[in-house]
């Protein structure tokens, strides 16, 4: 289960109403919050997916990996560890997350260039 790539912001919210302690909405919302560098937001919207009904359960381990990426990108390294090392924690190895994780821990993340 992933993203649905078809939904936008205005249409995730609506579920988060209906659901707000989905993990998945939240995971989601993150998501599109991160493709538009609106990193406070994310980060608060990856929280709350941590936070919520766990459901389904790779959205723990995803949502550390991901905020791991946001302190990589805003150059603060020791967030980027902490929730790298959160991530292989979870022996969740969902999409190769651990794995990257454990790569991540040996090379900061750096984000794609925009041509």
């Amino acid at each position: 289960m992933r993203c649905d790539q078809t939904k936008g912001f205005v249409e995730y919210q609506t579920d988060l109403k209906n659901n707000p302690r989905s993990s998945l909405t939240n995971y989601c919302i993150g998501d599109l919050l991160l493709k538009q560098r609106n990193y406070q937001s994310s980060i608060l919207a990856y929280s709350a997916a941590l936070k919520g009904d766990g459901y389904p359960s790779w959205t723990k381990v995803w949502s550390h990996l991901q905020l791991g990426k946001i302190g990589d990108t805003v150059r603060e390294r020791d967030v980027a560890v902490r929730q790298y090392r959160l991530a292989i924690e979870t022996n969740d190895n969902t999409r190769g997350a651990v794995d990257e994780a454990r790569k991540l821990l040996q090379q900061p993340y750096e984000e794609p260039q925009t041509p």
